[in-house]
């Protein structure tokens, strides 16, 4: 049995190419892989969240030192923004439907600070443009998120 590990460079390489996959057919072609590649990532993340330990062997030096439940709160906030952004590249929600469904997602500074940092970090791979779009009406939730201080 192969065992894959996805560590902290790997999902900053699989979020760099999601941006960058080629168009080759169809462009529906291309956008439905990279819902499918969100809809995959959601289920790891809700995977971690139940099993902190798990999650750990995958993260980043810092997330493996949080706590188990704050831990379990980013992957969930995480999980929940990623679904939100596969819903609306499929088109199940529009950009209304974004900054009403990320308002309460981002309810709590914790959670804010979750985005500030994974915003930061991964803003610059999101290379299409809509994942620019999305991460621009999510940051546009909360003004100033990103310049909030890290909880």
């Amino acid at each position: 049995m192969t065992v894959l590990v996805i560590t902290p460079p790997l999902v900053l390489l699989i979020c760099a190419a999601m941006g960058a996959l080629p168009v080759h057919g169809s462009r529906v072609r291309g956008r439905e892989r990279v819902i499918g590649a969100l809809w995959e990532h959601e289920q790891l993340l809700r995977l971690d969240a139940d099993d902190p330990d798990l999650a750990r062997v995958r993260l980043s030096e810092t997330d493996r030192a949080l706590p188990d439940a704050e831990l379990r709160q980013r992957l969930l906030v995480e999980a929940a923004l990623t679904r939100c952004e596969a819903r609306w590249r499929a088109g199940d929600l529009t950009d209304a439907d974004v900054r009403d469904t990320a308002g309460p997602i981002l309810a709590s500074a914790p959670a804010r600070a979750y985005w500030a940092r994974a915003r930061t970090a991964c803003g610059p791979l999101a290379a299409d443009r809509p994942g620019h779009r999305f991460h621009h009406l999510v940051d546009n939730t909360y003004p100033g998120t990103l310049s909030a201080p890290a909880a």
